[in-house]
Parts: structure tokens; sequence; C-alpha cells
């Protein structure tokens, strides 16, 4: 409320000037991201395509031209990110206060920020620090220091959401919005989870598949049964719903739709029903679902291997954090839309970087990925343009 305040006090209220902050604050996030890629082994080059792909990540791109909050969201929960991975690292306190209060922030921007405080708190009971100093050498660290660091990263953020929901409830404030949401968080129905669970994870592999094509080689050739059991679940899953109800890429309802970028909630889509302005059908569609589901296979089988090394501080904290972030997502399976990917893709993004680093070293010069990069941008960039000038 206040940085919004601050916004028409200093510019007059307009959709303008909250597209301008989005990008600001977007901008931020791509910066902060690339400061959380540097605290990483991972080789400069593989960081710098981590960068891409989430700097022109169709959702991200797309979203930051937006006056919606969620890439505001996550922009702060990448700077959270930064401070307790350092925290993760060294075993010292101070990273991990500043990181739960930037997460106590981003319960003010949408209160999924709880479960990055929850992911960092759990990280920190189970990792070793791998930088060493004067005050704090690399040796394991006792019982109390883990527990005093997951307390400081975990508590604030749990207070800062008790003290939201005691101040909008207790004020009468809350929004019948609010009230359609926590009661769809607490009816859950299995069924409806598991299939928003399977069409946002396919939409992950795809917008993250750059990585598949970095790291597929190695997978085939040293873990061929597993990747091949997880690519022939995820795309038999995939024939299995297009049998139930037709469904090809883009799975999920909101930004990404048929060769187009932007939500298509306008009069003459939203109420009249027509068509989207540009629509290449199953040509597009068909290749585009076989893509995503040969990407999530092999990034799948990628991620199955970072359960033996979640004593790694990075690891640990992007894979505990995409997780976590992910299965809050599930709690608004009524309404899923894809721009909820956008909490937890630079968490992934970050994961499957560190992940496809290997004792090997695996070149991170793969032209095929650097390929995949550059037309998924050009995808984002394009869309977005069209999007902004049919609006």
């Amino acid at each position: 409320m206040f940085y919004g305040t601050a916004l028409c006090k200093l510019f007059g209220f307009s959709f303008t000037i909250l597209r301008g902050s989005t990008l600001v604050m977007a901008t931020l996030g791509v910066f902060g991201f690339w400061l959380v890629l540097r605290e990483t082994r991972v080789p400069r080059s593989l960081a710098l395509l981590a960068l891409i792909v989430l700097a022109f990540d169709p959702l991200y791109l797309n979203v930051s031209f937006s006056f919606m909050t969620d890439v505001p969201f996550s922009a702060v929960l990448i700077w959270a990110t930064l401070f307790y991975l350092r925290g993760l690292k060294t075993g010292r306190a101070a990273p991990f206060i500043v990181g739960s209060v930037i997460a106590a922030a981003s319960i003010f921007i949408r209160q999924h920020g709880i479960f990055l405080g929850a992911a960092a708190a759990l990280s920190a009971l189970i990792v070793e620090p791998d930088d060493a100093d004067d005050e704090n050498p690399t040796s394991a660290l006792d019982l109390g220091t883990r527990l005093r660091n997951a307390a400081i990263a975990g508590t604030l953020p749990v207070i800062a959401l008790a003290s939201y929901f005691a101040w909008i409830y207790g004020s009468h404030l809350a929004t019948s919005g609010l009230d359609n949401k926590l009661r769809e968080a607490t009816d859950f129905h299995v069924l409806t989870g598991f299939n928003s669970a399977f069409r946002s994870i396919v939409t992950l592999g795809l917008l993250i598949s750059p990585f598949a094509l970095v790291v597929g080689r190695r997978m085939w050739r040293e873990h061929r049964l597993r990747t091949t059991i997880c690519t022939g679940l995820v795309t038999a899953a995939a024939a299995f719903l297009f049998a139930r109800e037709r469904a090809l890429m883009f799975y999920l309802p909101n930004v990404l739709y048929d060769f187009g970028i932007g939500p298509i909630t306008l009069r003459d889509t939203q109420f009249l029903g027509l068509s989207a302005p540009w629509a290449l059908g199953p040509g597009f569609t068909v290749p585009l679902t076989l893509v995503a589901c040969a990407a999530t296979g092999v990034l799948t089988s990628l991620w199955i291997g970072a359960v033996g090394r979640l004593r790694e501080p990075a690891i640990a904290l992007f894979v505990l954090a995409t997780a976590a972030l992910f299965a809050g997502s599930l709690l608004h399976t009524y309404y899923y839309f894809d721009r909820y990917l956008i909490a937890f893709l630079p968490a992934a993004i970050a994961a499957s970087a560190v992940l496809c680093t290997s004792r090997e070293r695996i070149s991170s010069t793969n032209i095929p990925a650097w390929v995949a990069a550059a037309a998924i941008a050009v995808f984002a960039v394009a869309g977005t343009h069209d999007y902004m000038a049919w609006n």
C-alpha cells in the first residue's frame, strides 16, 4: 500500500505508471537473478544462458508489461533467495535475517511467499556450508546453529503471514476474492490437482527446454533407463489428456496461447467468444506438445538426480523452493493460470543450471540450447509487441 501510494503521489494514478513500475521490478529481478547465479559454481556461459531464459521467458516478459503482481512478487522472492543462499553457504545468521525480512515483505504482495521461507528453513536444517571463513569454518554445523538459522529463516515470514490475516480480518477489510481463494484452497480435489500439476510441469519443461538440450546427451548416455521411463510417462499422460479433453500445448489458460502471448480478456474474446487474432492449429500445437514432453522427460530425469545432493546449499534451496512454491500454487487449481509459474520459474531455472554442471563439466556452449533460447526469446518479444499493439 505504501509503495502504491508513493507512486500515485509522485506521478498520479494511471495504468502506464503501474506498467512502468512493474518493468522496474522485473529489471531488478533479472539483476538479482544474475547475482544468485554468481553465488553458485555454475560456469559463466551457462549462467548467462539461465539469465536469458528468465529475462526473455514469454510469461515473465509479457507480464512485466502489465500491472499484475506476479513479476514484482517473483522479483522480491529472487532477492530473498540471494540472501538465503548466502546464509546457507556460510552458516552465518546475518544473511538469513536479511533474507527473512525480504521474504516477509513478499507476503504482503502475495501470501505464497511463506513457501520460500519454509524452503529456506528446511534447507538450513539439512545443508552443509561450503564457504569457509575465520568465524565459521567449513566443518559441519552443530544442531543448535542449524536450528537457529532455520528459525531465523522461517519465523519472520510466519509472523508476517499471521499478522496480515489478523489485520485484514480483524479490520473487516477482507474482500470476497480473498474469501474465495481461501475456500478454494481448503476444497482441494486430488484429480483436479493432478491435472493442474501435469499441465504446469509440462509447460515449465517447455519454458526451460534449453537446459534439456544442454544435458540431454549425458542423461541418455548415463541414465538411459531413468530418462526413458520419465519421458514415456510424460508422453503417455499427454496422450491420455488429449484423448480425454483434446488438450494440446499451451495447456494452461491466460497468457500463452496458440501463436500468441497476452491475457485474452478483451471484450471480443472474453465476452463475444471470438477467436484470437492468430491460430496456427495442430500444425503448431502438436509438435510443440511433443517437444514439451521430451524436454520435460529429460529434465525430470535430471531433477531426480538432485535427491542425493540436497546437502549442497544451492541445490537444496533451489529444488526445495521450486517444490514448495509449486505445491503452494496447486492450492488454487480451479482457476490455475500459466502465470502462476512465474513465482517458481527463477528457482527452477537456477536449479536446472546447477544440476547441468557435473564433475565432467558439461559444455555450456551447446549450440542447440542457445538456438532454443533465441527462438523462445523471439516468440516472447514479438508476441508481447503484438499484444501491446492489439490492446
